[in-house]
């Protein structure tokens, strides 16, 4: 999945990974910037400081059919249901 597609989910989804990130966000004194940066910081450590200031979409996969979508603390992310 690349910045800026459309992501459509339903109960029928069927993802493929186990995290996504997409925007910006500081994790403690470290700026990530992408998935590949969320990415290269996820390899780096399994502890991640809390992640409200940014602009950004996380998606973690909890188990085989449940997904956590979270996005920035201020609700800057646009997500619509």
């Amino acid at each position: 999945m690349k910045h800026k597609e459309i992501l459509y989910l339903s109960s029928e989804s069927k993802l493929d990974f186990k995290s996504f990130f997409d925007g910006y966000a500081f994790f403690g004194i470290d700026l990530v910037i992408g998935n590949q940066g969320f990415q290269q910081l996820s390899e780096k450590t399994n502890t991640r400081d809390k992640y409200e200031d940014g602009n950004y979409l996380l998606i973690e996969r909890q188990d085989n059919d449940s997904y956590q979508l979270s996005r920035d603390y201020h609700g800057y992310y646009p997500i619509f249901y």
